[in-house]
């Protein structure tokens, strides 16, 4: 009997035995892992049973709300970069032939598709699926959308104005383009299929004769919130800068950060309503839309914003002035 029978140890087989069911064990439990990253839905409800009313009335306000509150026609619509504020240069949400990638800090390449009833558009979804795609991140199939679709704003959407959108996407001129399809890196693909929220219930409509109800509700789904608060590495809002500026925006535009709202008097928001409403409605002049180096131009959506009725202005200026103030200088063009 050997030395090692004597002492209990293994021998050179049965160790190399129980390797093997360990290695087998770990490539079923790696190859679980990998099947589970690969087939994981993000959370979806079936698509709502849904109808938008096509009256006239509520179509232009699905107008108003996709092209100047909401800002959807940003990235659906063709821009043109070379001129301030970045002016439409094809059709009202049909999509864009180029995709946003590295040069916008994103993890791969994020494509925008037509949305008007032409076929690669919206022809074959209904309202529901429509409404599900814009307030909860899944398209039609169920797959997650990248969240640079604001879903997480769009959540707050109420159901009438969610309609009412999907009423203009409707009424628009049919445009046959199919668009590219967006490409995310791993890891961040499997990370974004838990963004997605099903709504639990109806969304009602904001108290229009409160401005600061009104003020908060404009702020959420128009993105100031999103894109006036200051984010983490992992794009989560950092506690305490909630719009206090600072977020950057690289882009076509040169690199961006976004100013401080609040209503501190050395950083932030120091100006009066009126100064406000004016700062909003003087993008509105043609003149505004000048040929500009990328360094003069802004991602800030100025010439969508600029249409937007006055009464909306003032309430988003009466609920910013209810913040608390932060004190936080932002370097708008960072060096």
């Amino acid at each position: 009997m050997t030395e090692d029978s004597k002492s209990g140890a293994e021998g050179p087989v049965k160790k190399t035995g129980r390797l093997k069911w360990i290695g087998i064990g770990l490539g079923a439990l790696i190859g679980v892992g990998a099947l589970f990253v690969a087939t994981k839905s993000p959370a979806a409800r079936p698509a709502p049973d849904l109808e938008a009313d096509d009256s006239p009335a509520t179509v232009e306000r699905g107008k108003y709300l996709f092209e100047h509150q909401l800002g959807c026609g940003e990235c659906h619509t063709e821009r043109d970069w070379t001129r301030y504020g970045g002016p439409a240069r094809g059709a009202i949400a049909a999509g864009t032939p180029t995709c946003w990638g590295e040069d916008y800090g994103l993890p791969g390449e994020v494509c925008f598709p037509n949305l008007t009833p032409g076929a690669g558009g919206l022809k074959d979804w209904s309202d529901g699926e429509i409404a599900r795609a814009i307030r909860e991140g899944v398209d039609r199939h169920g797959d997650v959308l990248f969240p640079i679709m604001p879903y997480d704003n769009y959540k707050d959407l109420s159901d009438e104005d969610t309609k009412a959108v999907i009423a203009y996407l409707r009424s628009l001129p049919a445009v046959d383009a199919e668009r590219a399809k967006t490409h995310i890196d791993f890891p961040v693909s499997f990370f974004i299929k838990f963004a997605p929220k099903p709504l639990s219930g109806p969304v009602a409509e904001p108290n229009r004769n409160d401005p600061i109800a009104l003020g908060k509700y404009l702020t959420t789904v128009a993105g100031c919130r999103s894109c006036h608060s200051q984010v983490d590495k992992e794009h989560q809002p950092i506690p305490g800068y909630e719009f206090a500026g600072g977020q950057l925006f690289p882009g076509p535009w040169g690199k961006v950060r976004s100013a401080n709202l609040t209503p501190d008097p050395e950083t932030g928001l120091d100006v009066s309503e009126g100064e406000f409403v004016q700062k909003f409605t003087s993008h509105a002049d043609p003149a505004v839309q000048r040929p500009v180096n990328p360094s003069e131009n802004t991602p800030m959506p100025w010439l969508a914003y600029s249409k937007m009725q006055e009464s909306d202005l003032k309430a988003i200026y009466a609920f910013l002035k209810t913040i608390e103030p932060v004190k936080n200088k932002v370097e708008i063009r960072p060096k």
